[in-house]
This record gives C-alpha cells, sequence and structure tokens, in this order.
C-alpha cells in the first residue's frame, strides 16, 4: 500500500523506527545513509511536522547489546553519522513548526539474583530530546546540529546503559 505524497502535508508526528533503510545485506554506514534520505523525504514532504522521533541503526539504541558486543569492530565512524546530523539540522530549517526531535537510548537493567524463571535484562529507554518551541529561527538549525552530534556520539561510541537492578 502506497500513501499519496499529498497527504503527507498534514502529518504533525513522525516515527522512524529502526528498521526504517535495514537490509541483511546493507553495513551500518549503508543503512545510516538510507535513514538520512528517510529524514530529509520527511522533511521535504512534512511541513505541518511538530514532533519527529526516530531510532537511528547505532548500538546505543538496541536494548539487548551487552558490554561484551563492544570492540573495536563494532564502533561506528563519526562519518557514518554525519549524513543524519545533516538531514536533521535541514529538517529543523524545511519543518517551520517542528517543536521537538528525540531520539532512544537503550537502557538495559541485569536483575541482581536472576533465576531460571526470570528473565535475566528489563529493557528501557531514556528518549534524548531537543526542544525547537522557544528557539529562535536562525539558531534551529545550529541547535540541532549539536544535539544531534552529541547525542549520534553518546549512540555510536558508549551504547546502552548499562544498571544493575536488585529485583
Amino acid at each position: 500500500m502506497r500513501i499519496p505524497i499529498e497527504d503527507f502535508r498534514n502529518l504533525t508526528k513522525v516515527v522512524l523506527t529502526i528498521d526504517i533503510g535495514y537490509s541483511t545485506s546493507g553495513t551500518r554506514p549503508q543503512i545510516l545513509a538510507k535513514q538520512a534520505l528517510s529524514v530529509r523525504f520527511v522533511a521535504q514532504h512534512c511541513p505541518q511536522l511538530v514532533t519527529f522521533e526516530m531510532t537511528p541503526h547505532l548500538p546505543g539504541c538496541f536494548g539487548d547489546l551487552g558490554p561484551s558486543f563492544w570492540d573495536r569492530k563494532s564502533i561506528v565512524a563519526a562519518k557514518a553519522v554525519r549524513p543524519l546530523v545533516k538531514a536533521l539540522a535541514y529538517m529543523s530549517v524545511e519543518c517551520k513548526f517542528l517543536e521537538v526531535i528525540k531520539m532512544p537510548r537503550a537502557i538495559s537493567y541485569v536483575l541482581g539474583n536472576n533465576t531460571k524463571d526470570r528473565w535475566p535484562y528489563l529493557h528501557g529507554a531514556i528518549w534524548p530530546e531537543v526542544a525547537l518551541k522557544e528557539t529562535s529561527p536562525w539558531l534551529r538549525k545550529k541547535a540541532v546540529k549539536a544535539w544531534a552530534k552529541r547525542t549520534l556520539h553518546l549512540l555510536r561510541t558508549e551504547g546502552s546503559i548499562w544498571d544493575t537492578a536488585m529485583l
């Protein structure tokens, strides 16, 4: 089923999941580039957008990856997220009514007394966001760029937040 482009004009909230741009044969930089194209598409065709949420294909967005996952090969290069930073900055300029952009950072709680009948991990997320409602029009792009660089850096280098929950 295809949605006509005209129907995008009135959307006020868009959520792009981690599956956008994903294919089993694609590398992470290719997936991130496709996600950046999706963000640009939304920016071009959703002028009434108020809230935008997206989950980039980065390790910090996955709740099931533990500390053993992190090795030198798994860290995503900074240049791989540049198209996404530029696309989000473009969105801040094109979507005049945009108030909030959010990206999740996974939180995984390791259960303190793991038994057979309990799942060893609980997953949740915090949603770092940039609020643009009070930001002046000429500072929006700069604010979004700074926020996106900082948030994507955390998601690509530090991953999800791990905590021990004594349940």
